[in-house]
């Protein structure tokens, strides 16, 4: 992840830095916005997964209930993931 920030923020400001143009505001907002869209991609990414792997399952003869069952502790193993991998920079 930090890889793709500071690589996101070189191709966005590097250019005006050398010419002294860089607003680190401007910078930061770039970075937001090219993470946001990053999230959104990897978010319908998982979801078209999902679905063709619940189709899958559905077509195994197993139940709707039991897919969304095992979808809902998946989101909680990711989002205690996420919650433990996260900085609170504030």
């Amino acid at each position: 992840m930090r890889t793709y920030v500071e690589a996101a923020c070189r191709h966005s400001c590097l250019g005006r830095f050398r010419n002294k143009e860089c607003d680190s505001s401007k910078a930061q907002s770039d970075v937001a916005e090219r993470f946001e869209a990053l999230t959104v991609l990897i978010l319908m990414l998982s979801c078209s997964f999902f679905f063709q792997e619940a189709e899958n399952l559905v077509s195994q003869k197993m139940h709707p209930q039991t897919i969304v069952s095992g979808w809902r502790k998946s989101v909680d193993v990711a989002r205690q993931s996420l919650e433990n991998f996260a900085k609170n920079h504030g």
